[in-house]
């Protein structure tokens, strides 16, 4: 009668075989896919990588991430997608212009995979917005979104931004004045907080000329967090370690989201019951969650309005911005 199991050796050598395919895969992908063969390979991006971590040690000594995008921005400020290599040198991409954004967000949304690592990082602090969803989901969503940031919107959005600008110049010289030293980026993230309120809830936050802004202090954590919070973060978006590890920096992150999500549920909340009430306004001067409130999908609940209204809000803002200061149409956002 012939065995039933294969023998020791046999075992062994299919183990081995194994072994070798797996490690065959690994260095093709890691050592040859991202340097000779990948589509990818010839965009302009930061070379200086670190071996098999590409850029990733870089993310862990800077105090915000985003501070690596904007120095490569300035050193490939033409191109309108940067490549960088990260953990195992994956392949990301990085938007770097108006028009590429457009097509990552509408035009071609459904040939980009966005990052693991930053969906899950705003999934953490607010959900899953419209710049992460993929597919068809998209396309239903993109019909909610569309209305509150339409062309006419954003025009007649963008001299509220101006009376924000002028006054972060007045807090800034008022600043300077009294004291001779002035906290810029504290000031920017409190007009650009600001800026969100207004288009988002109609409704000024003041953070500007206030001592007291608790979501601004939210998002501070959040954004700015300490060394070994800024490691948590950048671990958990390979890794989703943060809800198992029982430490200070992981409690007052999910504290801090929290208060952000309540805070921005309430607003829903009390702008629905006057909506209900029949206090709306009218044309372009209906802010986006009222838009959203309009919307008429089943599904469509405030959930989904605290996630769109608010993930989807930096890019609109990015627009304006640059339209202001390079001069680009906004309305390629």
């Amino acid at each position: 009668m012939p065995p039933v199991l294969p023998s020791i050796p046999s075992l062994l050598m299919g183990l081995v075989i194994l072994g070798l395919i797996v490690l065959s895969f690994t260095v093709f992908n890691v050592f040859v896919y991202p340097f000779h063969i990948s589509p990818l390979r010839h965009l302009p991006g930061p070379t200086d990588n670190t071996f098999l971590l590409g850029q990733a040690p870089k993310f862990l000594q800077v105090s915000w991430f985003p501070e690596l995008f904007c120095k490569w921005s300035r050193e490939f400020p033409e191109a309108p997608l940067i490549r960088y290599l990260n953990f195992a040198n994956g392949e990301t991409l990085f938007v770097n212009s108006i028009e590429a954004y457009k097509q990552v967000l509408q035009t071609k949304s459904t040939s980009f995979v966005k990052p693991a690592f930053a969906r899950e990082f705003a999934h953490e602090i607010i959900g899953d917005g419209l710049p992460f969803v993929e597919g068809k989901l998209h396309k239903l969503r993109r019909a909610a979104i569309s209305q509150p940031f339409s062309t006419p919107r954003v025009k007649s959005f963008f001299p509220t931004v101006q009376r924000k600008a002028e006054q972060l110049i007045g807090v800034l010289t008022e600043q300077r004045n009294e004291n001779g030293n002035v906290e810029v980026e504290t000031n920017i993230w409190k007009a650009v907080l600001d800026v969100i309120g207004l288009e988002t809830f109609g409704l000024d936050l003041n953070h500007l000329e206030s001592d007291e802004s608790p979501l601004f202090d939210a998002f501070t954590k959040m954004m700015h967090p300490s060394v070994v919070g800024h490691v948590v973060n950048y671990l958990n978006s390979i890794v989703p370690i943060r809800q198992f590890a029982p430490i200070k920096e992981c409690i007052d992150f999910a504290l801090s989201c929290t208060r952000a999500r309540e805070f921005i549920v309430g607003l829903v909340a009390i702008r629905r019951k006057w909506c209900e009430q029949g206090h709306e306004k009218q044309g372009v001067n209906r802010d986006a969650l009222q838009c959203l409130l309009e919307h008429s999908d089943p599904s469509w609940n405030d959930k989904n309005m605290v996630e769109y209204d608010t993930i989807q809000q930096p890019v609109p803002l990015r627009g304006l911005f640059m339209n202001s200061r390079t001069g680009h149409n906004a309305n390629n956002v």
